[in-house]
């Protein structure tokens, strides 16, 4: 009854007080240790023990027949069982079947895998036997209350267990403040929690606390902030002297000054966690690859920051693809790309095509030009840059039209324009998205083109 139970662990915190405690206690403690290979200390174990006697109540072989037993239903090993039975010491004293039917039920009632639901109960035992029409109803009214699809807080709570069993309201209330703390819409900081469900646990005061203290510390005004951290949402609860420490030290290593390398890492913010050694390791290689020098690189690397990120084998691939493609050298394009250097991150097709295209609209003005320059603007936007420069030159106008004002223009001059363009690769493919784009904003062709 609880009446002994609680009569008998005041007995044994009492003897326990005075050295006196019978030496079952810590023969069971040593066996555990021994028997599971538990990185536990033996007093700690004693504690339990000490708190849950009727644990005892079972000799030591039935005791381990039924953690293993418990360990081989869930198709895990008694060494990861014991540590979250002893958080939940309930668990020494229910059947192995209870705590498997119940995994069972959760799990279809999830529509998750009970391997899934296990690793998730490990980190918070009493998930192996809370009901399961419990932890439904907790998930069903967390998910309607933050407007967000049951399957995905629940994803989220298979990596941040609490989740299963927070209240609905509790977890909503840290949503609302956090966002207002910040500043930031609610449905933006639901979407970074449910990439990092820390989040939805932590205090918002505590949210707030490490953003300003790191903004503060970064000199970075914390409008610019929230928005990387949105997209990195590990930057809301980091703690701001590791960030810092991070910063400081890749700058020491690359040789840098934090002015440069912090805006840098506000265009690509996983800089502000990666580690130094890593980012180091990437530049040493990569620069050893193309045969060039670190601090070129580096330099190349601050204007475009994904390269701190991207695999050495990677940039070296798209430079000898690329180099490949222009048929030239490995060292030319380097000596380009170090000029350009989103050259070194696309794809060696990609920047064929855009370069093709750049050469093209050159050829079409009449200069000659085969420098190896790209875009970041996509295919469609270079082809409408060409198509602004003909309409221009054949209406006499003295510069080209704004970009938003082009079709309106074009639907105002009420013309069929006859274009003469010089054979080239690209030149199909030109004539065939103007077409495309007359058809979506005209309804008809009011474009004629001849190759000549």
């Amino acid at each position: 009854t609880i009446i002994n139970k609680t009569y008998h662990n005041a007995i044994a915190k009492i003897q326990n007080e005075q050295g006196l405690l019978p030496e079952k206690f810590n023969d069971i403690a040593k066996s555990l240790i021994n028997r599971y290979n538990l990185k536990i200390e033996k007093n700690e174990i004693i504690n339990v023990l000490v708190n849950n006697t009727n644990i005892l109540s079972k000799e030591p072989e039935k005791l381990f027949e039924v953690i293993e037993k418990t360990a081989a239903l869930l198709k895990i090993s008694p060494e990861e069982l014991v540590p979250a039975t002893l958080r939940q010491p309930a668990m020494f004293c229910l059947k192995p079947e209870t705590i498997l039917n119940n995994v069972n039920k959760i799990s279809e009632l999830l529509h998750t895998s009970p391997e899934n639901f296990v690793s998730a109960a490990l980190k918070q035992s009493q998930l192996f036997y809370q009901k399961p029409e419990t932890i439904l109803s907790n998930i069903n009214k967390s998910s309607e209350l933050l407007g967000i699809k049951s399957e995905d807080f629940i994803n989220a709570a298979l990596k941040q267990s609490q989740l299963f069993y927070q209240k609905p309201e509790t977890i909503l209330d840290n949503v609302n403040k956090t966002s207002e703390l910040l500043g930031i819409k609610l449905k933006n900081f639901t979407k970074a929690a449910l990439k990092r469900p820390t989040l939805f646990c932590l205090k918002p005061e505590t949210i707030l606390d490490n953003f300003n203290r790191t903004c503060e510390q970064l000199h970075i005004n914390p409008k610019n902030f929230v928005l990387e951290a949105l997209g990195q949402p590990q930057l809301f609860y980091q703690k701001p002297e590791t960030i810092l420490g991070n910063v400081n030290k890749t700058c020491e290593l690359l040789n840098i000054t934090p002015e440069n390398f912090i805006p840098a890492a506000l265009k690509q913010s996983q800089l502000f966690y990666q580690k130094p050694e890593t980012m180091l390791g990437n530049v040493s290689k990569t620069s050893k690859l193309l045969g060039i020098k670190s601090e070129d690189f580096t330099s190349a690397a601050l204007k475009q920051p994904t390269l701190f990120c991207l695999k050495p084998e990677t940039i070296l691939g798209n430079v000898s693809k690329t180099s490949k493609l222009f048929g030239i050298k490995s060292e030319d394009f380097t000596s380009a790309a170090l000029r350009q250097p989103v050259l070194f991150c696309l794809k060696p097709e990609t920047i064929f095509k855009k370069v093709k295209i750049i050469q093209y609209y050159k050829k079409i003005q009449n200069k000659n030009y085969n420098k190896i320059v790209t875009s970041v603007q996509s295919d469609a936007k270079l082809y409408e840059t060409i198509l602004n420069y003909l309409v221009k030159k054949s209406d006499g106008l003295k510069t080209a039209i704004a970009k938003k004002d082009f079709v309106r223009y074009l639907n105002n001059s009420n013309r069929i324009y006859n274009f003469e363009i010089p054979n080239h690769e690209i030149a199909k493919d030109f004539i065939a998205f103007v077409k495309e784009f007359s058809d979506k904003n005209f309804g008809k062709q009011i474009f004629i083109f001849k190759i000549m």
